[in-house]
């Protein structure tokens, strides 16, 4: 995109945070294509940084738009911790238990099944099966 745009273009945009993902980064690109004379309007917010006011507003929706990112990140790690904490971990919970993929194991590895015959045997998908065992079948 960047190479694209000239002098005297608009880049128009629905909302604000689909161009950066930081406030660094948005006024950076701001101020980058302000010298080579490249406009900005963000239809959603009513922005046009051709104008003074434009410009102002768009530096205080990124900050605000950046301080809001920050506060859902620390909120879902303090979530994660506090999972945790109560001895809850995150994921999918495995299809075998480590006796069933134990079993998987050694019967790869006796070649005494194939991959799908394992998966079958389990009644799990064979790409079940393969994720289990720590090498990777021949196929």
């Amino acid at each position: 995109m960047n190479e694209v745009l000239r002098a005297g273009d608009v880049l128009m945009c629905t909302r604000l945070d689909r161009v950066g993902r930081s406030t660094a980064h948005l006024v950076s690109l701001l101020d980058e294509f302000r010298r080579r004379d490249v406009a900005f309007r963000f239809l959603e917010q009513g922005i046009d940084t051709t104008t003074a006011e434009g410009r102002m507003v768009y530096r205080m929706l990124a900050a605000v738009a950046e301080f809001q990112r920050d506060l859902i990140v620390a909120n879902t790690n303090e979530g994660l911790a506090a999972a945790r904490a109560r001895g809850r971990k995150g994921g999918r919970r495995p299809k075998l238990t480590a006796h069933q993929a134990e079993l998987a194991q050694q019967l790869y590895d006796a070649r005494e099944k194939t991959v799908q015959e394992i998966a079958d045997l389990f009644t799990v998908p064979r790409s079940t099966t393969t994720a289990t065992s720590t090498k990777k079948p021949a196929l």
